[in-house]
């Protein structure tokens, strides 16, 4: 059933009721209160259907790159933002607040980017930005090279403490 059609259906039925009101007495119209609610609940199903069928549509799972971000300690260095690149082309940028810096260090993961992508080759470069244990500002870089396929790929951007240089590393690690 189309919009219209829908709209059109609920106008006569309250047109209906209007009239039915104004020439009969106290005429009880429980069952068509009854009936429009069932439809408003089938309305919003099919919305909701509608919705999941356009989200599948836009994001087929076997064309997908999630990538993440985690950290592994945080003594070395407290990221500030994050950046990537896709093939050379920037995909995404996010400045974390400090909550989000406090649930990173408390092993939370974030997902920084899912987009669509063809299969191939492609190759993933994650920049953080962020102060050492000194304050300064520091930039460190990850590259992660990796062939799609028709499967999910995901993609772990870790920073780490690297405890004999005591300095902080970033990884990049693929996960099929």
């Amino acid at each position: 059933m189309n919009m219209r059609a829908w709209i059109a259906g609920i106008a006569l039925l309250w047109g209906v009721a209007a009239g039915a009101q104004d020439s009969l007495p106290k005429t009880d119209f429980r069952p068509l209160d009854t009936k429009i609610q069932a439809l408003k609940k089938d309305l919003l199903k099919l919305n909701g259907d509608i919705r999941q069928l356009e989200r599948d549509m836009l994001r087929p799972v076997d064309a997908q790159l999630a990538v993440f971000v985690s950290l592994d300690v945080g003594r070395y260095i407290t990221p500030g933002a994050v950046q990537l690149r896709l093939d050379g082309k920037e995909v995404a940028n996010y400045l974390y607040s400090s909550r989000e810096i406090d649930a990173l260090a408390q092993g939370g993961v974030h997902r920084v980017y899912q987009g669509n992508i063809r299969s191939g080759k492609h190759e993933l470069v994650a920049f953080i930005f962020g102060k050492d244990s000194r304050g300064r500002e520091r930039k460190l870089a990850a590259t992660a090279g990796f062939t799609k396929t028709a499967k999910q790929k995901f993609i772990e951007i870790k920073i780490v403490d690297v405890e004999s240089t005591r300095q902080p590393e970033v990884l990049a690690r693929v996960w099929d």
